[in-house]
């Protein structure tokens, strides 16, 4: 039974890979990043003190993929991220 459990559980974070696994390549790819996790954000209707914080969060990503700064834009998804999945 913990077996299946433990199955269970792992095929659901498998389901959902992280959408910044890398940092990204270029302007352009950063920008998908950010607007793929405005869309995960938006599908999560999330309340607005968790929405105000994401929002917030993806208008500094957006900042450093401007500035092409990829290593800090793929650490603020990490923080958008987890964000979403914990309102």
């Amino acid at each position: 039974m913990l077996k299946h459990l433990a199955a269970a559980a792992l095929a659901i974070a498998c389901a959902r890979p992280s959408l910044a696994a890398e940092v990204p390549p270029s302007v352009d790819e950063c920008f998908k990043v950010a607007l793929d996790l405005a869309d995960a954000a938006d599908e999560r209707q999330l309340a607005d003190p968790a929405r105000s914080k994401v929002d917030d969060l993806l208008s500094t990503m957006e900042g450093y993929c401007e500035v092409s700064d990829f290593t800090q834009a793929k650490t603020i998804s990490g923080d958008i991220e987890a964000a979403i999945e914990r309102p």
